[in-house]
């Protein structure tokens, strides 16, 4: 996406999934346990839509 086309009124709304000491950037492939239940749930929702 070209940012620079951007109006200051667009908003790009991204699921996010905080990883305690892990960097993750567009395009990696990770691999990572997920055991809280708040954390479950967050993924359990987006895999839905």
């Amino acid at each position: 996406m070209n940012r620079t086309a951007l109006n200051k009124n667009d908003t790009e709304f991204m699921p996010l999934l905080a990883l305690r000491g892990l960097s993750v950037f567009p395009n990696m492939l990770l691999n990572f346990d997920v055991e809280r239940a708040i954390s479950t749930g967050a993924l359990e929702a987006h895999r839905i839509k």
